[in-house]
């Protein structure tokens, strides 16, 4: 979560880190699911990861515009995928 701070990390929607990204959403997916739906499971953890890259990147945008410190917009954002992901495990 660190790393994630720094300049010198690529931004999330560069194709390198994105690609990543969806591909761990899709191993998750398919972590938590019984084989009779592991392929939904796979295409939702990537769809879900793709979707939260985009939506955490113009959230980030908004706390720029209203000066909110990057390190409490990154903590914040670190909190709530930790929620979120606690939310929907309970979920599964």
């Amino acid at each position: 979560m660190a790393a994630d701070k720094l300049p010198a990390i690529p931004a999330r929607t560069d194709a390198l880190p994105l690609f990543g990204r969806i591909v761990s959403g899709a191993m998750v997916g398919a972590s938590v699911c019984g084989r009779r739906q592991r392929v939904a499971c796979v295409l939702t953890g990537a769809a879900g990861a793709l979707v939260a890259a985009y939506a955490l990147t113009a959230g980030r945008r908004v706390a720029a515009r209203r000066r909110i410190p990057n390190a409490d917009a990154g903590t914040f954002e670190d909190v709530l995928a930790l929620v979120a992901g606690l939310w929907l495990m309970r979920r599964v």
